[in-house]
């Protein structure tokens, strides 16, 4: 169950109305979050900070952030000749710069 955006949340920003889809939608909505707090926790540094947040300390960005990954899981479902690229990476790009100030590049 995802943490710091609920279903109803995630279905307002995707404008949807009816319940027919909320078992998948919730699963996206995890997976996303997971997707999200993992990127943000490279480094022991940047786990600390992570693992600090709480529903009403999490940066407002992070949501936005989790909500536009959600989008995309949903729209982009694997199949798609036109899904945009991703670099190697599992977030989408511009989910990547919203949280851009969260990631602590690991040194190689």
């Amino acid at each position: 169950m995802s943490t710091f955006v609920t279903l109803d949340q995630l279905k307002a920003r995707l404008r949807i109305t009816s319940t027919d889809e909320d078992v998948d939608l919730q699963a996206l909505l995890d997976q996303a979050e997971a997707q999200v707090l993992n990127w943000c926790s490279v480094t022991a540094p940047s786990k600390a900070v992570v693992e600090g947040w709480m529903v009403g300390t999490v940066p407002p960005v992070v949501v936005a952030a989790i909500l536009v990954q959600t989008g995309e899981l949903d729209r982009f479902r694997g199949d798609d000749a036109d899904a945009p690229p991703r670099d190697g990476e599992v977030l989408a790009v511009t989910v990547r710069e919203l949280l851009r100030p969260y990631h602590d590049l690991a040194m190689a």
